[in-house]
């Protein structure tokens, strides 16, 4: 997952559930500035819904806010991730592995984002470097 920069980081919410149903699993991550977070889980043998979403309700003060009764939601964002690798996936995969060797270190922002297609959303507010968090 690409963090990117923001005031007011928030924590996240993740899960991952089999597509036709059944018990998957959820996990939150804490609030964190921009960087790039990989999650390892098992083997998928079945399609698996990965659904995600920032908690944004809980970097905010309520009280403190006259304008707390104004909100915005938004879906979660959904991903379809299946057991088969195909062949558009070889350079996600090879630039995934090359992020798994820098965990715990830091990455250049504009090189790694490019890797995944997402050069387009790197700005003058990204830092120049991105650390690499892997949570066990």
């Amino acid at each position: 997952m690409v963090h990117g920069p923001t005031a007011n980081p928030v924590s996240l919410t993740i899960s991952l559930k089999p597509e036709a149903g059944g018990d998957g699993f959820s996990r939150s991550l804490p609030a964190a500035p921009a960087g790039i977070t990989l999650i390892r889980v098992e083997p998928i043998g079945v399609p698996m819904v990965w659904e995600s979403g920032f908690d944004c309700s809980s970097g905010s003060d309520a009280a403190a806010d006259p304008l707390s009764f104004v909100t915005t939601a938004a879906p979660p964002a959904v991903s379809l991730l299946l057991p088969n690798q195909e062949p558009a996936d070889v350079d996600v995969q090879q630039a995934l592995q090359a992020l798994r060797q820098s965990c715990g270190s830091t990455v250049p922002t504009a090189a790694t984002l490019s890797g995944f297609g997402l050069a387009d959303l790197v700005t003058s507010q990204w830092p120049s470097q991105l650390p690499v968090r892997c949570p066990s």
